[in-house]
């Protein structure tokens, strides 16, 4: 990866410990993604230190906000759902939801706007009430250019969904010391934890190496369902939304009777923060757990010095088998948990189920997330 990218860092993590430059498949908008070690997206985690890594973004997000205000928390899809989540603890009261790409129940979204350069443009937010806040914390993995962050903005003042004196504060892991989202007086603020020259980032040189290709379909896996738990997509009180993820993470690592100290949890798309609850809860229990999730986003595999994605099995997606997801950086565990929120999909979860066997994990569970 290229050196010297780090303009300022709040973290205790150096620059080839946090971040990996990596090539997007057929993206000629933007060739390159920025691969964050610590977000448990593409490359596995410790769930305990990755949640406390996006806390310390909402401590500094928290100190924006006013005493008194209402504030809604928005995580962007699918990669900051966690991030945003763990933003919104730290603010209390705040409601918190995530943007997202999934179809719900045909109803119409409250806004829709684009992520252009993106390999899935659309975002959805199905929050009702949004004249209600006095402040809207938007939180992102990563912006480069801040347009997401714009067009999210000029998409809610537009429809008029918003009061005029509403605050916002933008918050991401990684922000790029060029993006156009600068402090507009007192109704912009802006939080990061590491600022980054993007103007210096180019996708790598190299030549992939061919994708994972597993046909199988393993047979079904042992399945939990815990229900009764809210869809943050549609908003949640953040104290509510805790409670879930303590009762998902207790019930699941309770009735889980996992063999052997070596355990991943691997959510699914953009069901990231409760299967690091889950992740924390089995680490708590002395296993040695990692977290990391499927994802959208096509990119290039390649297996020399320090490229971050060193794998890729494309894969149909849980929420809607026409539609292809990735899983990268398979390793070989004791046991494996598919944390989700999906609907049950027999065949999806049997081609899962493959891949993970075909890499050597014959021990895996289901634990679904459901209302």
């Amino acid at each position: 990866m290229m050196e010297h990218l780090f303009v300022e860092n709040k973290t205790p993590y150096d620059e080839r410990r946090l971040i990996g430059i990596a090539k997007r498949q057929n993206n000629s908008k933007r060739p390159f993604l920025i691969v964050n070690r610590m977000q448990g997206k593409h490359v596995p985690v410790d769930p305990a230190e990755a949640l406390a890594y996006f806390r310390q973004l909402g401590r500094l997000a928290a100190e924006s906000c006013g005493r008194g205000e209402r504030v809604l928390v928005v995580g962007f899809a699918e990669t900051a759902t966690a991030v945003g989540a763990a933003v919104a603890a730290e603010v209390a009261g705040s409601v918190y939801c995530h943007t997202t790409r999934e179809r719900m129940g045909g109803r119409k979204p409250a806004v829709e706007f684009l992520e252009e350069h993106s390999h899935a443009t659309d975002h959805a937010l199905h929050v009702d009430g949004l004249y209600d806040f006095d402040r809207i914390i938007l939180v992102d993995d990563e912006i480069t250019t801040g347009r997401t962050v714009s067009n999210f903005i000029r998409a809610l003042d537009e429809r008029g969904l918003i009061k005029p004196s509403v605050k916002f504060t933008v918050a991401a892991l990684i922000l790029g010391a060029d993006a156009k989202i600068l402090p507009d007086g007192e109704r912009i603020s802006l939080a990061c934890l590491t600022r980054v020259d993007s103007s210096r980032i180019t996708a790598p040189d190299i030549s992939p190496i061919p994708a994972c290709v597993s046909d199988a379909e393993a047979p079904e896996a042992e399945r939990i369902c815990v229900t009764g738990l809210p869809d943050p997509r549609w908003g949640v009180v953040l104290e509510d939304y805790l409670r879930a993820c303590s009762r998902f993470a207790a019930e699941a690592a309770q009735k889980l009777d996992m063999e052997g100290d070596n355990i991943l949890v691997l959510g699914t798309e953009e069901f990231m923060y409760p299967s690091m609850y889950l992740g924390r809860a089995l680490r708590a229990r002395g296993k040695n757990t990692l977290c990391h999730a499927t994802t959208r986003s096509p990119i290039e595999p390649f297996r020399e010095g320090d490229y971050p994605i060193r794998s890729q099995w494309p894969l149909p997606s849980l929420y809607d088998s026409s539609r292809q997801t990735y899983l990268y950086n398979l390793m070989r565990y004791d046991a494996v948990v598919i944390a989700t929120d999906s609907p049950r999909n027999d065949w999806a979860e049997r081609r899962i189920c493959g891949a993970l066997r075909a890499f050597g994990n014959t021990r895996i569970c289901i634990a679904r997330w459901s209302s």
